[in-house]
């Protein structure tokens, strides 16, 4: 992966993040990935970005993910995600998923 910025890496899991103020933020969302047992045992990126009040965290669509097929279900349980995230991470804050190419250009808001 090309560099993204600051990160926080893990085993496998790498998160990165653009600001040195969310570092904290991002180690965070690290230890809830491993608390939550979504490590998969293959390599992930994740990017922490923000503007504004609102964070974004990007996560990398799987290559054989298409986008038009992610269903009701998917959607759903992502929601879920976003706010577990936003209340025990993010403190309440403003907290949107962001389903991105491995470049973390989004391709994707989980909320549209």
């Amino acid at each position: 992966m090309d560099d993204h910025g600051n990160r926080v890496e893990g085993g496998k899991l790498t998160v990165y993040f653009d600001l040195n103020e969310d570092m904290g933020k991002a180690s965070a969302v690290a230890k809830y990935w491993k608390d939550n047992d979504l490590l998969t045992g293959n390599k992930q990126d994740l990017k922490l970005t923000h503007h504004d009040s609102t964070y974004f965290l990007h996560l990398i669509k799987r290559n054989d993910l298409k986008l038009r097929e992610f269903d009701l279900k998917e959607q759903i349980l992502m929601l879920e995600l976003q706010k577990n995230l936003s209340d025990s991470v993010f403190m309440g804050a403003d907290l949107e998923l962001l389903i991105s190419d491995d470049h973390f250009k989004p391709l994707m808001n989980i909320n549209n």
